[in-house]
């Protein structure tokens, strides 16, 4: 044990220490609430606000991001950091799974929504009548496919008792990577369509870019924020300090 700890470098040491982990997380949720508030104030102030039954300025609009930011970033990197956390717990095995496939089930739920949100303004004058045009259009759909075959996996190998021991073994690894990998394809994918968002403001609200001198920096702060989220929960997934202990990492 002492000859363990005094192999470890000084970054190995700090990384596994169980207070910087809480401080990572923290740091994590403090940088996704951040970009939730400025990604909420950007499409208020900017956009014309939300309405759900309404088309009119692409209120409705406004809920596609939102909804997607929420499901394929914020709760999908809770979801991937459940495990770290719960972790640090005194809690059953099968009541951890159940928070990670809840988690898992609210970033569906608010992926389905924003889908629903984007098909019903997808015939407004402004946004054309087809969805699939953009480079952001298509990398989401590939995004939200892979993650969906991921889902799908991980409810049958690992929630579901159906599978042998050793199967879920070899797969654990491979089901972490693309969570990993999903995560980042749906963080490039929200900061396309941020982009996109911030260039039709003009086209939504008749107002030029000058009307709006602090939107550029909105936006781009916006970004910034999500991103670190996006980095600081790579930190907690991928730091070896971070990860469950031999002895529970059977299932996922």
């Amino acid at each position: 044990m002492g000859a363990d700890d005094d192999d470890k470098t000084i970054v190995e040491k700090v990384m596994g220490n169980k207070m910087v982990m809480i401080g990572v997380i923290a740091m994590a949720e403090v940088f996704g609430i951040i970009g939730l508030a400025l990604l909420i104030h950007f499409s208020r102030e900017y956009y014309g606000g939300y309405e759900w039954g309404d088309m009119k300025d692409g209120l409705l609009f406004t809920y596609h991001p939102l909804f997607m930011y929420l499901g394929m970033i914020f709760f999908f990197g809770n979801a991937i950091m459940s495990f770290r956390v719960m972790n640090m717990l005194p809690i059953p095995r099968v009541v951890a799974k159940c928070i990670h496939g809840g988690l898992h089930v609210c970033t569906m739920l608010f992926i389905s929504l924003g889908l629903v949100a984007i098909n019903r303004v997808k015939k407004n004058a402004w946004m054309g009548t087809n969805n699939m045009y953009s480079t952001h259009s298509y990398w989401g759909a590939v995004t939200i496919a892979i993650y969906v075959l991921q889902f799908s996996g991980g409810l049958i190998s690992f929630l579901i008792p159906v599978l042998s021991d050793r199967i879920k073994r070899t797969f654990l690894p491979i089901h972490r990577f693309l969570g990993a990998g999903i995560f980042l394809m749906a963080l490039i994918t929200v900061l396309i369509g941020l982009t996109k968002m911030a260039s039709t403001v003009g086209q939504v609200t008749g107002k030029s870019f000058s009307s709006y001198p602090e939107w550029g920096t909105v936006h781009i702060f916006t970004s910034c924020f999500i991103g670190l989220f996006v980095l600081t929960v790579m930190v907690v997934i991928i730091n070896s300090g971070f990860k469950t202990p031999p002895k529970t990492t059977q299932e996922k």
